[in-house]
């Protein structure tokens, strides 16, 4: 795969990928954080993907078993690996009753550090298995439900067509000689029962079908490793590396006029993901994908409880294109309604988790203007009140703090939430001008003139309007 990549094959349009059933079996094996990179690497090829019906019958037969196992591996991993040690303690230490017997010198003293460090081992497994038990939960929470499943179920339209009886029959007696002769695939699986034994030369020449049919170069993934599909090459210092087999590769070249790649899983997943930019999850990002939504349901609310005073003192500053709001500015705004809309994750630095939490407001407040100062006490004097409504949107980022030790199913702690952008504009506004309520004037008659004091007539020096130009006062 030097000279080109599967990304370049595939849009040339002249390559498709197959996958042995073991490929998808073996990522229940994986853990969580593994299994969900393996299933992004999957689904961004998936449209070249192509299920031999061999796979398919396969599959069905042996994933509900994986499934189950999956749900345990991380408890029966652990609890294998203290199996493991304490039965090794045991036969160590019945050797030390037996080299005692022969009184050679210092053998308490080395029977016992040798106790101490196989309990050093074991707590260096409990330790671990406390360090990750995260990995438990996330491994409850995604396999929930089979996303392997649902992956494999969603290539039902690329399930390649069944073999004939007949062409089945004629397959299995081409296999009886092929297997005498130990011809690949399939031959160390002739100790199988019944057609099973046929298997792998079945779906060998699904491949080979497919590929004649379609002129479609194949690349071709599978974690079968018997020397019935890879040859054995010592190198001169002695490495022994596994190539697949070079007679499946001119085979299928005479049959189909086309080229064939075979890979590993793990070297196509190596590859796909450096090619699609598909980066590795590790455990904190599997669980924070899994509890975000219980994570928004249960702070929605508690975050914006925590920018109430912020919004309430902002003034203008969320606020867009108003002339309406007078000199002396806006009293403090009184959150009339408040809807939450939706939130996501921005991003992660280490254990620093970034959200977006979007909100619908409706905010209420009042406005003055300026009038001048009373010449006696230099009071200000202000307008009556304007009234006015806003209504937009505002984002508050929240900063959360996670790690590995924390239960993420019940902690949904957050350190801080701030507003960081608003889009707020006015929807209603009432001018002291327009309003019907009566006006109340320091005086309800000018002292020089006697006539009453209006709204229209107001000074605001005691004196009318008139008087106060007339009488320079």
């Amino acid at each position: 795969m030097n000279a080109i990549s599967i990304k370049e094959k595939i849009q040339e349009n002249k390559t498709i990928i197959i996958c042995d059933t073991n490929v998808f079996l073996r990522v229940y094996d994986y853990s969580p954080e593994f299994t969900d990179f393996a299933l992004k690497c999957l689904e961004s090829i998936k449209p070249d993907l192509r299920i031999t019906y061999t796979t398919k019958l396969e599959y069905l037969k042996h994933y509900r078993g994986k499934y189950s196992a999956a749900k345990q591996k991380i408890e029966n991993y652990s609890k294998k690996l203290n199996e493991i040690v304490s039965d090794s303690k045991s036969k160590i230490m019945k050797e030390f009753d037996r080299i005692q017997t022969y009184h050679f010198p210092d053998t308490d003293k080395l029977r016992l550090d040798a106790a101490n460090k196989i309990d050093e081992l074991t707590k260096l497994f409990s330790d671990y298995y406390d360090e990750h038990s995260l990995l438990v939960e996330i491994n409850d929470e995604y396999l929930s439900k089979d996303p392997i499943e649902m992956f494999f179920k969603s290539l039902s339209s690329q399930i390649m067509t069944e073999f004939k009886t007949d062409e089945l029959y004629s397959i299995c007696d081409e296999g009886i000689t092929r297997y005498k002769e130990k011809t690949p695939p399939g031959f160390k699986d002739k100790d199988k029962d019944g057609i099973r034994k046929y298997s792998d030369l079945i779906l060998w020449k699904e491949l080979i079908r497919y590929s004649k049919e379609n002129k479609v170069d194949v690349i071709f993934a599978t974690d079968d490793v018997k020397l019935d599909w890879w040859d054995e090459v010592t190198s001169e210092t002695g490495v022994i590396k596994k190539t697949f087999h070079q007679k499946l590769i001119t085979e299928f070249k005479k049959e189909t006029k086309q080229n064939l790649i075979a890979l590993t899983s793990n070297e196509l997943f190596d590859i796909i993901s450096a090619e699609y930019n598909i980066d590795k999850s590790d455990a904190i990002d599997m669980a924070l994908k899994q509890t975000f939504e219980n994570f928004v349901i249960e702070n929605c609310d508690k975050v914006f409880e925590k920018i109430q005073d912020q919004l309430s003192y902002s003034q203008e500053e969320f606020i867009e294109g108003s002339n309406d709001i007078g000199s002396e500015g806006l009293s403090d705004l009184e959150i009339d309604e408040y809807e939450f809309i939706s939130a996501e994750q921005i991003e992660r630095n280490d254990e620093e988790i970034i959200y977006h939490f979007n909100y619908r407001v409706r905010l209420i407040a009042t406005s003055t203007e300026y009038w001048g100062r009373d010449e006696d006490t230099k009071e200000i004097i202000q307008s009556p009140e304007n009234e006015h409504v806003f209504e937009g949107k505002i984002t508050v980022q929240v900063t959360r703090y996670v790690d590995q030790f924390i239960d993420f199913s019940l902690d949904n702690n957050f350190e801080e939430a701030e507003i960081i952008n608003g889009s707020i504009q006015q929807t209603e506004f009432i001018s002291c001008y327009d309003r019907d309520d009566e006006y109340e004037p320091a005086e309800n008659y000018c002292p020089k003139c006697g006539l009453p004091i209006n709204f229209d007539n107001d000074s605001l020096n005691g004196f009318c309007t008139e008087c106060t130009s007339k009488y320079d006062i």
